[in-house]
């Protein structure tokens, strides 16, 4: 089966009967529907290759934008890279391979190792400690009509 055919696929059943397998495809909340019901094993052959399909495809286009905006970040690196050796000696101008802005920008992608900071122990606080029996308070109960009378 083609990509084509795939994509053309309508899904018979669930939330999304009725629509075509590239419609459901494009949202995320679709693939995420695609990718739970790939997991069923009650699902028929002819039903999961073009699943299948739209997703193994859908994959493929996304690495291929990531590694389209990898590579004009590492370009963006490599300008970069020039204009500082630019600014510190315009006359001797260094030539910059992209394979060094890309060493660059993977090392800058890292992420950081935090260092762990000692624990600090709770401040105390000068307060004296209280005693562990809490002191009664008098109840302030409101009077009946019947009480307030009798007072009087």
């Amino acid at each position: 089966m083609s990509y084509a055919d795939a994509r053309r696929f309508k899904m018979r059943f669930g939330e999304h009967a009725g629509r075509r397998l590239g419609v459901v495809a494009k949202t995320s909340s679709g693939r995420r529907y695609l990718k739970y019901i790939l997991e069923w094993k009650e699902l028929r052959a002819d039903t999961v290759v073009p699943i299948k399909i739209v997703l193994e495809q859908y994959n493929k286009e996304v690495e291929k934008r990531e590694a389209v905006k990898k590579k004009e970040a590492i370009q963006e690196v490599l300008d970069l890279m020039y204009l500082e050796a630019r600014e510190r000696d315009p006359e001797n101008l260094p030539t910059f391979t992209f394979e060094q802005a890309a060493a660059k920008y993977e090392a800058d992608m890292k992420p950081k190792e935090k260092k762990a900071s000692p624990k600090k122990s709770p401040k105390r606080s000068k307060k004296p400690l209280k005693s562990s029996k809490p002191e009664k308070k008098p109840s302030k109960k409101r009077k009946s009509p019947a009480e307030s009378e009798d007072e009087e």
